[in-house]
């Protein structure tokens, strides 16, 4: 299942809108982590990052709490991945 959904994750904009964060998977998790979006942490995090697009990421939490409970839990688990294989890919700082 996860290697249908990947290639819909690339496509969807909404990923993009954290990519500034010194770590958008972290800040995804905040969200996403709850059996619903965190909504309030939303806002905070758009009220403290200039031009970030709370209406969208807004947009983004409408579509994940229509997910069912499998599909949400799947979606964290591609990012905790995804964390992970960025972090063993990332140059060492001794280098």
């Amino acid at each position: 299942m996860a290697e249908r959904l990947a290639p819909r994750l690339k496509a969807e904009p909404a990923l993009a809108l954290l990519a500034g964060s010194a770590d958008p998977h972290v800040d995804w998790l905040d969200l996403l982590w709850g059996p619903r979006f965190d909504r309030a942490a939303a806002l905070d995090l758009a009220a403290a990052r200039p031009g970030l697009d709370a209406a969208a990421l807004l947009s983004a939490g409408e579509r994940f709490d229509a997910l069912a409970a499998p599909a949400r839990q799947q979606l964290r688990r591609l990012i905790v991945r995804h964390r992970l294989h960025r972090m063993a890919h990332a140059p060492h700082p001794a280098d």
